[in-house]
């Protein structure tokens, strides 16, 4: 933002509206064209990050990639996993609880 009335409300008010930076007139050309370069710089990073972000999002919920279809064997591999050792631990605990049972009848 570049003012000719600089205050301390008008410079609040600016940082609330996200501004990239408060110049006050007069101003020094080669500070001007600096910040607009680093404004300009700052918002392609910014998009670059969103455009990644959902790029991301895209090749990870598209049926047609590959990395939906690795998540998916992932997630599924982990899921048989556990589906046997909830086998494994049911069928030792009917059998500890048999031998209790059993312990108590002799």
């Amino acid at each position: 933002m570049l003012t000719g009335h600089s205050t301390i409300l008008s410079a609040v008010e600016a940082i609330k509206l996200v501004t990239f930076d408060y110049l006050t007139k007069p101003c020094d050309i080669n500070e001007l064209i600096s910040k607009v370069k680093q404004a300009v710089s700052r918002k392609k990073e910014r998009e670059a990050k969103i455009f990644d972000i959902r790029i991301k999002l895209y090749i990870t919920n598209n049926p047609h990639s590959e990395l939906y279809w690795s998540n998916c064997i992932v997630f599924y591999s982990k899921c048989i996993i556990l589906i046997y050792l909830l086998i494994f631990f049911s069928i030792i605990m009917r059998r500890r609880d048999e031998n209790i049972f059993y312990n108590r009848i002799r």
